[in-house]
């Protein structure tokens, strides 16, 4: 799986927010934490195909202006080259199969990253909980100052820290 696709894929998810102002709204009309999709329901667990099959439909719903259940180039508000990489076969439009299977090949190249010792992403938020930016950059800042208030001798956190925080 190239990396470019797990990039359109997630730019398509998030570009509602750039263009109308507005985060994806699920069938109850809710939006998700910072203009992502919305929660799972519960009782679905991240990463299945149920979940899939939801944020897919989730997406087709928010994007699809005509009412087709298709998502075209000028719908998704991707670049051609990146429309293309999920749009498998070739017909022009992203259905709800091409898009979770680009969902599963995103969250199957995540853990390949992971099995070569890179990092996890954040575990998905659930119920609108979590920290706003504001607020998880607060507490980066608070973390960073107990890290060079203390005797440690691990620099390379309170670097990363200083970094994330700009």
């Amino acid at each position: 799986m190239m990396i470019g696709s797990s990039t359109s894929m997630m730019s398509m998810m998030s570009m509602n927010s750039t263009q109308s102002g507005q985060g994806m709204r699920g069938p109850g009309g809710g939006q998700g934490p910072q203009g992502g999709p919305p929660p799972l329901p519960e009782g679905i667990e991240p990463g299945s195909a149920e979940a899939r099959e939801y944020m897919s439909q989730n997406l087709i719903d928010e994007k699809d202006v005509d009412g087709d259940g298709l998502i075209s180039l000028e719908e998704s508000g991707l670049d051609e080259s990146m429309f293309n990489e999920i749009d498998t076969d070739g017909d022009g439009l992203h259905s709800q199969e091409e898009i979770m299977a680009q969902m599963e090949a995103h969250e199957a190249e995540i853990m390949q990253r992971f099995e070569e010792g890179g990092m996890m992403p954040p575990p998905p938020m659930q119920g609108g909980q979590g920290l706003s930016q504001s607020q998880a950059s607060s507490k980066m800042e608070m973390l960073l100052q107990m890290l060079q208030s203390s005797d440690s001798e691990d620099s390379e956190i309170s670097d990363l820290l200083s970094n994330l925080i700009g």
